[in-house]
């Protein structure tokens, strides 16, 4: 049935998780992600989790590396990075050289037990070269979709965005089959937070 968490609910059992993985160097939030994950599918160590744009070597405002498989990795997890820009020669993790568009098929159905996006929409690889606004709003659509076939049952999809991405509906998120764990909308990139959960 779902049941879905306050902002404060969220955050408290969020920190409590925090705490106990001991995460000591966390500068970009990755632990607050590997916490969220951890609470929810009842631990890490063995879980297959998917980081799609998760990061390597381009710059924004300054280099990007896969922070996020890396601290994941530390606690067990089978992490999977998904981006570019990513080097798989110099990663210990299972890591995909694509963008986003080659994402469908790639993965086998029911074979995560977490994705996690990270501000994908905002990225400007996906607006530059003339790309408008609605091919990345279909990009957007396939990539849901795509995170519904590949998680496992009970798995969980968690996504942030900025203000200017484009947000996804709750009617839209029950439409591909998720149950809804968290939604909000808030006046920060880390607040502006979708935590859902396949049934």
């Amino acid at each position: 049935m779902e049941q879905e968490l306050g902002q404060e609910e969220l955050r408290r059992l969020t920190q409590k998780e925090y705490r106990k993985l001991d995460i000591r160097d966390d500068p970009d939030y990755h632990g607050y992600w590997l916490a969220m994950f951890s609470h929810i599918l009842g631990g890490l160590n063995g879980k297959r989790i998917l980081d799609i744009g998760c990061g390597g070597n381009y710059q924004i405002f300054n280099t990007y590396p896969p922070r996020f498989l890396r601290l994941a990795k530390n606690y067990g997890v089978e992490a999977v990075g998904f981006d570019p820009t990513i080097d798989p020669e110099k990663e210990e993790f299972e890591a995909h050289k694509k963008g986003v568009e080659e994402l469908p098929g790639l993965f086998e159905a029911d074979s995560f037990n977490g994705v996690l996006t990270t501000e994908l929409w905002s990225d400007p690889t996906l607006t530059d070269s003339g790309r408008n606004l609605s091919y990345v709003n279909s990009l957007q659509n396939q990539t849901y979709a795509e995170a519904v076939r590949i998680l496992k049952p009970r798995g969980i999809y968690i996504n942030y965005f900025t203000l200017e991405s484009m947000p996804i509906s709750r009617e839209a998120l029950r439409k591909l089959g998720f149950e809804i764990v968290h939604y909000y909308r808030g006046i920060t990139p880390r607040e502006n937070l979708v935590v859902v959960r396949k049934p």
